[in-house]
């Protein structure tokens, strides 16, 4: 039986909201380090876990203007919530196909994008959720994309499977007319093996990517060559990575259920959410560097306010 905590919501305090760096996918400004202040966050609200058309699982979120996408793996399927918290649509099938969500992103152009683990490919929805396209079925055969990054050129995919990869995608066209060629693939060997991989951002030009097994984030440049690792806390098991606009990682940690901060260098800047989360699978900010969790078990996302 999936665990809920209780329904209630805190109104989240007067704050600028818009498309954020990394979190939604796009580039953030560069590290700031006339700012060292380490982070601190604190519980804003949570919302999704009833209704009359509850989250049901969610593993995506993705942030475009004030319109937060939500990825739920059973049985609500794709659903635009506004950012305080009310439900505004609900995509469960495209083409005749059920949708099951996994990853979930935002292009530059509004775009959505969502990992379908029921076909296991991209779909791709206008902004206004009406279907355009799908890609990437050829290249994950039967693994589920469980992240999924996009900018205006290019499309990156991490696939949640045992000798886990990376799947590179260039983006011809615009709007509904976007082509999707594959590239590439890295992420299987070497430094930068990866293992059960669950998220991916793209942050200064390069792909972070959570990869779960191996307790660590790794970075790749978008050639596909590993730059840098950063453990984990204890050991932790990361689901999702997002970068603020200060340049920090921010890490989901679904083994002790919390949030892992890192500064630029990789270094332990902070931990928080502990007591609030139980199983956080992914992660999207806003202009305002405030932090929104999909979390899995307790059926809801959980929003945390940068102070």
């Amino acid at each position: 039986m999936k665990h809920r905590i209780s329904n209630w919501i805190i109104l989240l305090g007067a704050v600028s909201f818009g498309m954020s760096a990394c979190g939604t996918n796009k580039s953030p400004s560069s590290p700031n380090p006339a700012i060292p202040v380490p982070p601190s966050y604190s519980l804003a609200a949570f919302f999704g876990n009833s209704g009359t058309v509850p989250m049901d699982t969610p593993m995506g979120v993705g942030i475009s203007g004030n319109t937060l996408w939500v990825g739920n793996n059973y049985a609500s399927g794709l659903q635009a919530w506004t950012l305080g918290g009310s439900l505004s649509l609900s995509v469960t099938a495209y083409n005749s196909n059920t949708l099951k969500p996994w990853g979930v992103t935002v292009g530059p152009d509004g775009y959505i994008y969502a990992g379908d683990c029921n076909l296991y490919q991209i779909v791709e929805f206008g902004p206004t959720g009406k279907y355009a396209n799908v890609f990437g079925n050829a290249q994950m055969g039967s693994s589920n994309p469980s992240g999924i990054v996009v900018d205006a050129t290019d499309a990156y995919v991490c696939t949640q499977q045992i000798s886990g990869q990376i799947f590179h995608y260039t983006i011809g066209g615009s709007g509904s007319s976007k082509t999707f060629s594959y590239q590439n693939s890295f992420g299987t060997s070497g430094a930068g093996a990866l293992v059960l991989p669950r998220g991916i951002c793209l942050s200064g030009g390069n792909l972070w990517v959570a990869d779960t097994a191996n307790n660590r984030l790794v970075e790749f440049n978008t050639a596909g060559v590993f730059q840098m690792a950063v453990p984990l806390q204890s050991f932790g098991s990361p689901s999702a990575v997002v970068v603020d606009s200060f340049g920090n990682l921010i890490a989901a940690d679904t083994m002790h259920s919390e949030i892992q901060v890192f500064n630029s260098s990789g270094n332990p800047v902070t931990t928080f959410g502990t007591a609030d989360l139980l199983v956080p699978m992914a992660l999207s900010l806003d202009s305002a560097n405030n932090l929104y969790v999909a979390d899995d078990a307790a059926e809801q996302v959980v929003v945390f306010k940068r102070n």
